[in-house]
């Protein structure tokens, strides 16, 4: 290979080009969502006690078998997603070790990122989630000791101002004012409407 076609640090001018995609298909100066790169199969991990919600970070921790392979399986994957959904009621009541079905859980759960997680001497798993989306599981499936699932993501509808809406937050505003009388929280945090 010639030297003339070598740059200053000896790599290929071809190598050293990179293919720009055209700025029209970009939006420039926005960020991108979190919630547009999940994948369609994740690790799932059923829950007994209460149900969560996506835009929050949730801290949650779990000493069983299941819980330290789900999240060291899903720790080894490239998109660190887990999705979290609530047992049935029959199927909460029901032993930690035993298989559960699709039947024994609800369909709509969350998706979430684990952030970080730590093992402690007690052998706990302390894992810190952030919660991305909402999800829906087509298909539910145990494999290699962990659930696994392929999901949906549901669109939510764009956030429209009806007059129900604006009815309601009014109404919220008004009695959060009136809360805010007998709290003895400054008055000057409240956002006038």
């Amino acid at each position: 290979m010639d030297d003339e076609n070598k740059n200053g640090n000896g790599k290929d001018d071809q190598e050293q080009q990179v293919e720009m995609p055209d700025t029209e298909d970009l939006n420039v100066g926005e960020l991108e969502r979190s919630d547009r790169f999940l994948p369609e199969r994740i690790h799932i991990l059923p829950l007994n006690d209460r149900p969560l919600f996506p835009g929050t970070v949730y801290p949650i921790s779990g000493s069983d078998a299941n819980f330290a392979r789900t999240i060291s399986a899903v720790e080894s994957t490239q998109h660190n997603t887990l999705g979290f959904v609530l047992k049935k009621e029959q199927a909460r009541d029901a032993d930690e070790d035993e298989p559960i079905s699709f039947t024994d859980i609800y369909k709509i759960g969350v998706a979430g990122r684990i952030l970080k997680s730590a093992e402690d001497e007690d052998g706990q798993f302390h894992v810190l989630v952030q919660l991305i989306s909402r999800m829906e599981i087509v298909d539910f499936y145990r494999d290699s000791g962990v659930y696994m699932a392929t999901v949906t993501y549901p669109k939510l509808e764009a956030d429209v101002q009806t007059q129900d809406i604006r009815a309601h937050t009014i109404a919220l505003i008004q009695a959060i004012k009136e809360l805010v009388k007998h709290n003895p929280l400054p008055q000057e945090q409240i956002a006038p409407s």
